[in-house]
């Protein structure tokens, strides 16, 4: 199943269609193009299911999506336990491209990154704000940044693109 939101502009996360969740498990590859007005991609405190609307996505392209800042919006960001079924959320990713979303300076929280080993193909291009790909464990819990961060098992890895990134750190972590 293939879902395209275009110039969708009322709706801050996809969990905002109702549609969305009834069938989002079937949903095989996601664009999201020219939504002004998405925020997140999905929003917990909007749906009781967190991670079994995009289990099994598989590509999932995002762009021209100003006021993107988050992938996953968190209810309470900081009290994440391992309880919270996020286990799995992107375990079927292999192609994620995502351009133009001026305002996302993490890409991956932390406690999504494991899920990330079927990932293939990854383009970032012209996020200006971006500082990483996968934010580190202790700017989760304390807003700080640390020197160690999850890394991306790379061994699926078969192309990453990287342009544009203006905020991104030195030594960008991924």
């Amino acid at each position: 199943m293939c879902l395209r939101i275009f110039e969708f502009h009322n709706v801050r996360s996809l969990s905002d269609i109702s549609i969305f969740f009834q069938q989002a498990n079937q949903l095989r590859v996601c664009s999201v193009e020219d939504c002004k007005g998405i925020e997140s991609i999905l929003d917990s405190s909007l749906s009781n299911s967190l991670c079994s609307p995009l289990e099994n996505l598989e590509y999932l392209w995002l762009e021209k999506l100003d006021n993107l800042h988050v992938l996953i919006k968190l209810e309470a960001p900081l009290s994440i336990s391992s309880s919270l079924p996020l286990l799995g959320i992107f375990s079927h990713l292999k192609s994620f491209v995502i351009k133009e979303c001026l305002n996302m300076k993490q890409l991956f929280p932390f406690k999504l990154a494991h899920d990330l080993q079927n990932l293939e193909k990854l383009v970032v291009c012209d996020c200006v704000q971006m500082e990483d790909i996968i934010s580190s464990e202790e700017e989760i819990h304390k807003g700080k940044r640390n020197k160690h961060s999850h890394e991306i098992q790379s061994s699926q890895i078969k192309g990453v693109g990287i342009e544009e990134l203006t905020k991104a750190k030195e030594h960008m972590r991924f």
